[in-house]
């Protein structure tokens, strides 16, 4: 499941991003999370488990929605860049290659219908609300992150 799957890749290259590695790395198996928590451990002498990491990246995720939240952003800013959103619209048609269709990761051509089942999936994946697309006041407790829930007042 698409939404599912970038969900859980975005907590990751994020804990990644925070820690100043590229995510390039790990495309190129030269990285993993595990060699991460490695290096976090080496560099400052503290424990963390894959998972922790994962849960920090998560964090930082949250947090990131919430901020924009607050600037302004909502849920009508979730979308595709133009080019993308104009092959779900409609497909390119090539001389060469005959239609262009926009599809996700596991080959599955995305439709509007589509987009609307990834975006829903994205949002529950992440304990976001269906509705605004902001991170609900259990997600922000769930990350130990609750004093953040007062940004959630104008939601």
């Amino acid at each position: 499941n698409a939404g599912r799957l970038t969900k859980h890749t975005e907590d990751q290259e994020i804990a990644f991003f925070s820690l100043g590695i590229c995510t390039m790395s790990v495309l190129h198996e030269v990285n993993t999370v595990q060699s991460l928590v490695d290096y976090y451990k080496a560099a400052t002498g503290l424990d963390m488990t894959t998972e922790e990491l994962r849960k920090a990246g998560e964090r930082v995720w949250n947090l990131t929605r919430l901020l924009n939240f607050r600037e302004g952003f909502t849920k009508e800013d979730d979308k595709l860049p133009r080019l993308w959103e104009m092959q779900v619209e409609n497909p390119i048609k090539t001389k060469s290659r005959g239609e262009i269709s926009l599809f996700e990761y596991f080959g599955k051509f995305i439709t509007p219908d589509v987009l609307k089942e990834i975006y829903a999936d994205y949002y529950d994946e992440h304990g976001w609300d269906a509705q605004t697309g902001v991170p609900t006041k259990e997600k922000l407790v769930e990350l130990g992150i609750e004093e953040f829930a007062g940004d959630l007042k104008s939601a």
